[in-house]
């Protein structure tokens, strides 16, 4: 999905991932910080082979350095 990144610039990520119908179901949304919260997920995904116990994790695959911040796990 194309989405706009600003060097320098931080932005906010919200993720939801839950189990419909024997697949998962990924949706997320970013928005630069400070600015509202969009409506619509930036990106949804299925996965038809869910993982369903574990725990969750986040990593960043990029040439240049990703750092994460207030992280917070919520179970739905």
């Amino acid at each position: 999905v194309p989405f706009p990144w600003q060097p320098g610039t931080w932005y906010t990520m919200k993720a939801s991932v839950r189990t419909e119908g024997g697949k998962s179901v990924v949706r997320v949304k970013a928005w630069q910080r400070g600015q509202p919260e969009p409506e619509a997920w930036t990106l949804v995904a299925e996965d038809p082979l869910p993982i369903e116990s574990g725990s969750p994790g986040l990593y960043g695959y990029s040439p240049a350095p990703v750092y994460y911040d207030n992280v917070s796990v919520e179970k739905h």
